[in-house]
């Protein structure tokens, strides 16, 4: 009898290994064929990881690093992340937090001295974390663009993020804020006594041996950096040298797929970044739960961080609920979001949809083939008729302004007429418009914009400024 048990035990196991072997193939096949067919349309250079269980079942890389040295893309390539390097910044924090040398109930003002009064006693970290503190995005402020090669340390951006004005007051509205995690970077600074960088080193990248993750300067030459590119709306790629920045604890390190795979297994595995308490709440944006160990916690979660800029995107989702994590990291922009929704599907064993051609580029063609008339009157319904989904207010936005860079100007006033209809509490939807109204010689429209602006966003300094100067 105890022969038969062990005999059907046995059986049962390699039944199971079996069905989870098909299921393996079952990805690793889908992800095959989805991946190529974006590398025959071109719509996507980079790297793509898929990992279950913390092993790694699928890893390619497509495209060119340096197109114009002919430099392909690999496992190797360092991609600017982003925005995901925020999530380095908060851990940070959170070890701090950890080691009891702050409270993330703490005030600004209790670290830092650059602020006025009721900056420094009213925003508190807390705030900063969960982009409601009322800072804004430095990238905005006109002094940064034109020299940002010289914003090179953390303390440069401090000196110019001190002299914002709060959008709201702390904790009563969300607004992304590039100025918050640069203020944080600083608390870290303060409190460790170290650099931003000696601190990302010593407490998150050489721990877990991250090798080839860090800073890379825009002077910063490295044979494995990968060169950001832009398709504009005809398919055709150029350099992103003129919009670089320098990277801050707001963002921009460079990573490989294989090192930010690192961090994810050390989140979900270890404590030797955070303890399961601060895991916790650095999963759950910030936010303390009680009473719920990390393992139930992890039975029901799952995120996705994306970090974009012109010529760069990276998506790192984590479905540690699902047992599975996917990193997408891109020399193209938008190209890691544009797929990722796809590659989740595929990973949960969903149905999914093969690639298309990108968005702008599909507008660009509907409007030499149809004409502008029909483009103007049917734009909403050739978007969705042809299948393509807008997400977030900045693709529709980044198309509008490729439009205009190629004297489309019509075009680009629907295609941001569009986008403030689907986002109508989007500020910069409006700002947008208003400026393609402007170009068009428009007055009426550019100023009905732009105090639509000053409505959602009374402190913009943009909108009054072109205000005033039409009047």
């Amino acid at each position: 009898m105890w022969k038969i048990i062990f005999t059907l035990i046995l059986l049962l196991i390699v039944l199971m290994n079996s069905k989870a072997g098909d299921k393996t193939d079952n990805i690793q096949n889908n992800l095959d064929s989805f991946m190529n067919k974006c590398a025959e349309i071109d719509l996507f250079s980079g790297t793509v990881l898929a990992a279950v269980n913390g092993n790694v079942i699928f890893e390619k890389s497509y495209g060119y690093s340096d197109r114009e040295n002919n430099i392909l893309n690999s496992s190797d390539t360092k991609y600017n992340i982003g925005s995901i390097g925020k999530l380095f910044t908060a851990v940070l924090i959170l070890q701090l937090a950890q080691e009891n040398r702050l409270s993330l109930d703490d005030n600004i003002g209790k670290y830092l001295s650059l602020f006025n009064q009721d900056v420094s006693q009213n925003v508190s970290i807390s705030n900063l974390l969960k982009h409601n503190s009322g800072f804004g995005d430095y990238i905005n402020n006109p002094d940064f663009m034109q020299n940002r090669e010289k914003y090179r340390e953390n303390s440069d951006l401090l000196n110019l993020i001190s002299r914002e004005q709060l959008l709201f007051p702390p904790g009563q509205e969300f607004s992304y804020s590039n100025s918050g995690y640069v203020i944080l970077g600083a608390v870290v600074e303060m409190v460790s006594g170290k650099s931003y960088t000696e601190n990302l080193n010593e407490r998150i990248l050489k721990p877990l041996e991250m090798n080839s993750s860090g800073f890379l300067y825009i002077e910063d030459t490295d044979p494995l950096k990968s060169v950001g590119y832009i398709k504009n709306i005809k398919g055709i790629p150029s350099d992103n040298n003129r919009f670089a920045v320098q990277p801050s604890p707001a963002g921009g390190m460079y990573s490989t797929a294989g090192d930010l795979l690192k961090f994810d297994l050390s989140l979900m595995n270890d404590n030797n970044l955070l303890s399961d308490k601060f895991k916790i709440i650095l999963i759950n944006g910030f936010d303390e739960l009680k009473d719920i160990s990390f393992a139930e916690f992890k039975s029901k979660c799952g995120n996705a961080y994306a970090g974009g800029a012109p010529g760069i995107n990276a998506v790192y989702v984590q479905y540690p609920s699902e047992n599975f994590t996917v990193i997408i990291l891109s020399n193209y922009d938008f190209a890691a979001e544009a797929i990722e929704g796809q590659i989740t599907n595929i990973m949960k064993g969903n149905d999914f949809e093969m690639p298309m051609l990108p968005l702008g580029q599909f507008l660009y063609d509907t409007l030499q083939t149809r004409g502008q008339e029909y483009f103007t009157t049917n734009l909403n319904k050739i978007i969705k008729e042809n299948g393509y989904k807008i997400q977030g207010d900045r693709l529709l936005n980044n198309i509008g302004y490729q439009f205009l860079q190629n004297n489309l100007i019509q075009a680009a006033i629907d295609i941001f007429t569009l986008n403030a209809g689907l986002f109508p509490e989007t500020a910069n939807c409006y700002d947008s418009l208003g400026e393609a109204y402007l170009i068009s010689g428009n007055k009426d429209e550019a100023v009905k914009n732009y105090k639509i602006v000053l409505s959602l966003e009374p402190e913009n300094e943009n909108a009054k400024k072109v205000i005033e100067k039409i009047k």
